[in-house]
């Protein structure tokens, strides 16, 4: 589905409550850069109350579903970036959401120790899975959507039919918690990464587990996934390290670390080339064949704890483009990204979701504007240094981002009690966990 950077004209109003929306709702950072160069802030999704856990693009790209720590799941109209509803049944803050294959259904993960599939069509739950005896971090379905695979504290994995709630297996996988699981491409194989520092590869059918990946030094893993052809593994840990297993030939074939990650589960992306901001030696380099044949054409998208993506070349391991700062509060650590054809969507310990696009999609747009005879009324200029940003639509579940209510939440702590996994989200190194 192709995306249009500017909106039909019917959604766009240049008022709200008689000032200026863009003003009101746009957060009013700075960001240096030249013409042409990294990305831009197109807009801000609001509505969350806490930390935003979990961001997971429909397979169609017709929506973004975002979780958080408020125990809510949002779905936003990649068309519009309205929000569409919001989901519901979840007591407890939600840890992790993923799509199935069709686009329809959701599964999502959350501290009340339950498994969740939601209907998106009805915007309903559909079924509740329970057997977790801690909080469910991590949940993927099967390329044909018809079996879940869950990680918990409980340190097990379980492997669930999607069609009925059953648990058909589970795995005593690890030594302490699971942060992390993936399933492969063709559906035979599931990943798993705990708190223990060791990666697991098992047998979907079976259960067995055939392999084990140790990491050099013994600190805890925050994310797990397999690359799109299934022949690598992307692990990173809580030392601020992001390995690329050959996991069949046991070998690490690159190291990421330009990005910090000390704290906190992450989840990263990947991002055509083709849409990025300017031509690179990335483009260049990768006209002949590889080993990593599956990134030809792709960056990585690296969340950090510092706020900023790391967009990296894969293969060179050089740092393409860092331009996205998610939020300038000290206190707020960005997680979690998301590739959405040109544009990128981030989120962390605060309650906001932003929109990213290429600077140079503005100056072509504007230019295009520019030789217009008249622009229409309804538009919105598209500013220099300020892009054009999609109003929201007034609904009681959303709240307007302004200048004030920024400040003051970048003034909170994030957490509180230290009672959930996504309410506080603690360093797991200091935690006793029985």
């Amino acid at each position: 589905m192709e995306l249009d950077l500017h909106p039909k004209h019917e959604f766009m109003n240049s008022t709200k409550n008689g000032a200026d929306f863009d003003d009101s709702v746009h957060s009013k950072r700075k960001k240096e850069s030249h013409a042409n160069d990294g990305f831009t802030e197109y807009c801000t999704l609001t509505g969350h109350t806490k930390s935003v856990t979990s961001i997971a693009v429909s397979p169609d790209k017709r929506w973004i579903a975002t979780a958080s720590a408020d125990a809510t799941i949002k779905l936003w109209s990649t068309l519009t970036f309205r929000l569409e509803c919001t989901l519901f049944g979840h007591s407890r803050g939600i840890s992790e959401i993923r799509w199935a294959s069709g686009g329809r259904y959701l599964a999502s993960a959350s501290d009340d120790k339950t498994v969740r599939i939601w209907d998106t069509e009805n915007r309903s739950s559909a079924r509740c899975l329970q057997g977790h005896t801690s909080f469910v971090s991590s949940v993927d379905f099967n390329p044909m959507g018809t079996l879940l695979v869950s990680g918990s504290w409980d340190e097990t994995v379980r492997i669930w039919s999607a069609q009925d709630g059953r648990c058909i297996r589970m795995l005593p996988a690890h030594s302490e918690p699971i942060i992390s699981v993936s399933i492969s491409p063709d559906g035979t194989l599931c990943a798993s990464a705990s708190y223990d520092g060791m990666a697991r590869i098992w047998d979907v059918m079976s259960g067995q587990c055939l392999k084990t990946l140790v990491e050099p030094i013994n600190v805890p893993l925050s994310s797990i996934k397999f690359s799109p052809n299934g022949q690598y593994l992307v692990v990173s840990n809580l030392n601020s390290q992001m390995r690329l297993w050959d996991y069949r030939n046991n070998r690490v074939v690159h190291l990421y670390d330009h990005h910090k990650n000390n704290h906190f589960s992450m989840s990263w992306d990947f991002y055509l080339s083709k849409y990025f901001p300017w031509k690179s030696s990335h483009d260049e380099e990768h006209h002949t064949k590889t080993e990593m044949s599956a990134f030809e054409d792709v960056y990585l998208l690296i969340p950090s704890e510092d706020g900023r993506v790391y967009v990296t070349d894969p293969t060179t391991k050089v740092v393409a483009d860092n331009s996205i700062q998610h939020s300038d509060a000290p206190n707020v650590s960005m997680l979690h990204v998301a590739s959405l054809g040109p544009f990128i969507v981030s989120a962390g310990t605060d309650p906001y979701v932003r929109v990213w696009a290429p600077e140079r999609l503005f100056t072509e747009a504007k230019t295009e504007e520019e030789q217009n005879e008249k622009i229409p009324q309804e538009t919105l200029p598209i500013r220099q240094h300020s892009p054009t940003l999609l109003p929201m639509e007034e609904n009681p579940d959303q709240q307007v981002l302004t200048q004030n209510s920024q400040d003051s939440f970048s003034n909170q702590e994030q957490g509180s009690d230290g009672t959930s996994s996504t309410e506080s989200m603690p360093d797991p190194r200091t935690l006793n966990v029985s």
